[in-house]
């Protein structure tokens, strides 16, 4: 079929005809342009992850304006060897929006700046990764207990509650699929807050956190009316939105 019967097809035919179109080898930017202005969410989904299709700039934006309602056409999108930086920081900063608004709607004692400082931090960690290096011990320990079903939030505070910090890292790399630099930095930030983002998204209860609050505060620096204030914070962090910004974390370069 040529760009002419395809247009025709989309502009007289179903949608789950334009989703056979999105999913062909090649996609023109006009067939592409076409299934945007009148495909639904799932042609939508199904054209960005296709790298056989051409997206002009038109229909980037105008995936990236329904990215906000879609947080699976956000993920497929960031996939995208092509996609444009600047487009991605307006996904970024849609996402960080949404976030921002979840926390200070329960009336928390943290600003905006605050929550904007936990997601652009983690954005900024995507460019410090490092190269192909064989795993560490601490890693393939990792690895084989994830292979015998043994790696959950109960070995990873075990895990620190031996002082097994090289293990503990690598477990929580692995549980929230982010790369071990990152986790390595999270832990170091005397803040704590990017930690707690990372905790919720795993489902760490208050008790959880507050403890690993403690084991990983290697200087003993945080006083009492920071870890109050940090666990109040914690509790009434919605668990999807903390994923969505662990999300962030991930972009591009996913744990295999």
């Amino acid at each position: 079929l040529e760009d002419e019967d395809l247009l025709c097809v989309i502009e007289q035919l179903t949608q789950e005809h334009m989703l056979a179109i999105a999913e062909r080898d090649q996609v023109s930017e006009r067939v592409s342009d076409a299934l945007t202005d009148r495909g639904n969410d799932g042609v939508l989904k199904s054209l960005a992850g296709n790298s056989g299709a051409r997206l002009s700039r038109q229909t980037l934006e105008t995936m990236v304006r329904r990215c906000e309602k879609d947080e699976d056409l956000c993920d497929t999108l960031l996939s995208r060897n092509d996609f444009p930086t600047d487009l991605e920081e307006i996904i970024f900063s849609q996402v960080s929006a949404a976030l921002k608004e979840h926390i200070l709607a329960e009336n928390l004692a943290t600003d905006g700046e605050a929550i904007d400082r936990i997601l652009w931090d983690a954005r900024n960690e995507l460019n410090t990764r490092t190269g192909n290096e064989e795993p560490s011990d601490a890693e393939r320990f990792i690895q084989r207990k994830e292979k015998m079903g043994q790696l959950n939030l109960e070995l990873i505070l075990k895990l620190m509650r031996e002082g097994k910090v090289s293990e503990f890292l690598a477990g929580m790399a692995r549980l929230a699929h982010i790369e071990l630099p990152i986790v390595r930095r999270v832990v170091a930030d005397e803040s704590g807050e990017k930690l707690g983002v990372i905790c919720k998204a795993l489902g760490f209860g208050r008790d959880g956190f507050a403890e690993l609050l403690d084991l990983t505060d290697f200087k003993k620096e945080r006083d009492k009316k920071q870890v109050t204030s940090l666990l109040n914070v914690y509790t009434r962090i919605p668990e999807d939105s903390a994923k969505r910004a662990v999300r962030f974390m991930r972009t591009r370069r996913n744990l295999q």
